[in-house]
């Protein structure tokens, strides 16, 4: 009989961090359990979007289910109000009855967002919700290699989350600065330092679409998630700013530009906003960008960042896909967990881009000094990426000790 793992509260595949997510947890599990099948239970914006997952999905060993999302005034609405009446668990667990046949049957259940557990997105009462609804059916339930926090804006949701998480099977923190936040409001017991699943995600060459790298070749994503911090939600006064940090880093290094995405969601599309600057830089320079495709996997698109000579990544995991594959790498930073991974990697935040420094002179210069000194760079990361596989298949062999 295959051992069965319930993956849950993550994106859909169009955010390839969270496919990436996916994919590195089964490398891990598949070290440690031999026989496994994995029900993968993710948030979708809508139907189609899991329907074309589901059927997309190249590995046999996953099944797609997707979260029940309860609208308000609709029918199952007004039946969750009528539980509520009765008994507040059962009003609150009353979304995730579809779980029920999966949860009983699971040896254990990982919630690998990745963020989640953060302030980042508003109040994550969904994540937490589902773990006290897994912790009613005495399922050991793993927040899986994760950034948790902080929540210090908000000292009674700090407070209530202090509590909650100490009654977490096992809090698997993917980087330090997570484990010195969770010991500062109380948590050490039930935590464990692993590293990002994503490390162990495998680049694969694309099959369906021809690109040629050029030497010397420069990887560029940019999300719209940027435009909030670096302009205040200007778009037009961000266009124009990432127009004029193309424009000075082809001018000042003669290399081609690969605009990357790796976020395709509607409404929270790379690939749209670097087709915007792209469409704004000048007709000239535009020969010395190339637009990456948008319809590639997480693997493909580590393949693809894996050629670049040097990279700068909004997204955390296309940054993974970089760092992981020893290009050095410009984090754009916001949270806790690009902190992280950069202090972890290289004892210090000099690879950091805050919102602040995202400009022609400050990034033009960080790209320079990174192409100027890629061997050495290159050189110590091997050594600490090496070391942070081992960290994340270590995840697997505690999962392991824990539940058996």
């Amino acid at each position: 009989m295959k051992n069965t793992f319930l993956l849950v509260g993550n994106g859909p595949y169009e955010n390839h961090g969270c496919e990436a997510i996916v994919r590195g947890t089964i490398n891990i599990l598949n070290q440690c359990w031999n026989d496994s099948k994995y029900i993968v239970s993710s948030y979708y914006n809508n139907s189609q979007q899991y329907i074309n997952q589901k059927e997309n999905e190249t590995d046999i060993n996953i099944k797609h289910i997707e979260h029940i999302n309860i609208n308000k005034y609709s029918k199952e609405w007004g039946i969750s109000n009528l539980y509520g009446i009765i008994n507040r668990d059962k009003k609150k667990f009353y979304k995730f009855r579809n779980l029920e046949e999966y949860i009983n049957n699971a040896k254990a259940m990982l919630s690998i967002g990745g963020d989640n557990y953060s302030l980042d997105y508003g109040i994550p009462k969904r994540f937490t919700d589902l773990d006290d609804y897994a912790l009613s059916k005495q399922k050991p339930i793993v927040i899986w290699g994760a950034s948790v926090g902080q929540f210090t804006k908000d000292k009674d949701y700090e407070k209530y989350m202090s509590q909650h998480l100490r009654k977490i099977t096992a809090i698997f923190a993917r980087e330090s600065e997570t484990v010195k936040y969770l010991e500062s409001i109380g948590i050490h017991n039930n935590v464990y330092r692993v590293c990002d699943p994503a490390f162990m995600l495998e680049a694969k060459k694309p099959t369906n679409y021809n690109i040629e790298i050029e030497e010397g070749a420069i990887g560029i994503n940019i999300s719209p998630l940027m435009i909030k911090y670096v302009s205040g939600s200007n778009i037009n006064e961000f266009i124009k700013l990432a127009v004029n940090v193309s424009e000075n880093i082809i001018k000042s290094t003669g290399r081609k530009l690969y605009f990357i995405p790796h976020v395709v969601i509607k409404g929270n599309n790379d690939y749209e906003i670097m087709d915007k600057i792209y469409n704004n830089i000048d007709k000239k320079l535009r020969e010395r960008i190339i637009k990456v495709s948008d319809k590639l996997n997480a693997s493909e698109y580590k393949w693809i960042i894996s050629h670049m000579e040097v990279f700068f990544g909004a997204r955390t995991h296309a940054t993974i896909a970089s760092l992981s594959t020893l290009v050095p790498t410009l984090s754009f930073v916001y949270s806790i967990k690009s902190v992280g991974i950069n202090k972890d990697l290289f004892g210090s935040d000099e690879f950091c881009v805050y919102p602040e420094q995202f400009n022609e002179n400050i990034l033009v210069e960080k790209i320079k000094y990174l192409i100027d000194n890629k061997e050495k760079i290159k050189e110590h990361l091997n050594v600490r990426v090496n070391e942070s596989k081992k960290l994340s298949l270590k995840a697997g062999e505690h999962l392991k000790n824990i539940i058996g």
